[in-house]
């Protein structure tokens, strides 16, 4: 009886290994930990020809139907019969989610505003902290693991943009609600609140809809000399348009709460700026240009 370890991505086995900590450390990411979910998966064992073993253990991870979002990791044992058939009998467990050691990944959240007289607003921060400090920045923070369990990337921007911002989001309807749990979501419809002190200037909750636009490797600006590594490795962007009716920065601003470790709300005129921005961190920038091109795209 043999034993290999595979690792798979979202239904297809891209490696096999001979050991557990060789497949743990495969891939494009370097996991530091493995999420292990609550129930795992398990097959009987079967026949198949040995030259496709690889496909057949494939299509049993696949009616799993538990994908981790960095990847997971499979045990194949296999058993020949040892009468001359050369046709063994294999199955697959399904081991553990692949993760990273917190913090790593972080989610940042960019809201644009449509006012009352056709203007668009970007809405921002300035930190404390001295990772970019006195400049703009994105407001967002670390994905969370508590437990076996980790967050989506959705529910940690749902979390970060009521813990900064005192944005109440909310799924606007149970089959998006559901959709906080899929690791692969795109896009989902939410509704909006605000706990600014013009907050109740808006009749909420706002109807608008919450877009992933995609991750970026974060700069040498997150190099953190204390512990030699990076305080974050990469992020992933959401857009969030909002149509708040009103004309007056100052209300459109206050429409915001700045919390935790966000100092103060920037509200930035992107007219008045020809789409450009000073921002501290070099990811920050690049998830702006990935939102207005997606901006762009609603407008063409």
């Amino acid at each position: 009886m043999s034993e290999y370890f595979a690792v798979g991505f979202q239904g297809k086995i891209i490696e096999i290994a001979t050991t557990l900590l060789n497949a743990c450390h495969s891939h494009k990411y370097t996991p530091e930990i493995k999420i292990i979910p609550e129930n795992t998966g398990a097959t009987e064992f079967i026949r198949c020809p040995e030259n496709q073993l690889v496909e057949y253990a494939e299509a049993m991870y696949k009616n799993f139907g538990c994908y981790g979002p960095y990847g997971d990791i499979l045990s194949i044992t296999v058993k020949k019969n040892g009468n001359g058939d050369s046709c063994p009998y294999f199955k697959v467990n399904f081991i553990a989610q692949r993760g990273f050691q917190l913090p790593k990944e972080s989610v940042d959240l960019l809201p644009f505003v449509h006012s009352g007289d056709g203007k668009v607003y970007f809405v921002g921060i300035t930190r404390d902290d001295d990772l970019a400090k006195g400049k703009i920045a994105l407001m967002g923070g670390m994905v969370n693991a508590k437990g076996m369990y980790l967050e989506t990337k959705q529910q940690a921007m749902v979390r970060e943009a009521g813990e900064e911002l005192k944005l109440c989001i909310n799924p606007a309807s149970h089959s998006e609600a559901l959709d906080m749990y899929d690791h692969n979501v795109d896009s989902f419809a939410v509704n909006v609140s605000f706990g600014g002190p013009c907050g109740n200037l808006i009749k909420c909750p706002l109807a608008c809809t919450l877009y992933n636009i995609g991750t970026e490797t974060t700069g040498d600006e997150e190099e953190m000399a204390e512990l030699d590594q990076k305080r974050v490795d990469i992020t992933t962007g959401f857009l969030l348009l909002m149509e708040v009716g009103l004309t007056d920065p100052n209300e459109i601003k206050n429409l915001f709460k700045p919390s935790d470790d966000a100092k103060t709300v920037e509200l930035v005129d992107l007219t008045a700026v020809k789409n450009e921005i000073d921002f501290g961190m070099s990811h920050h920038q690049k998830l702006f240009q990935r939102a207005l091109k997606k901006i762009k795209t609603f407008t063409e």
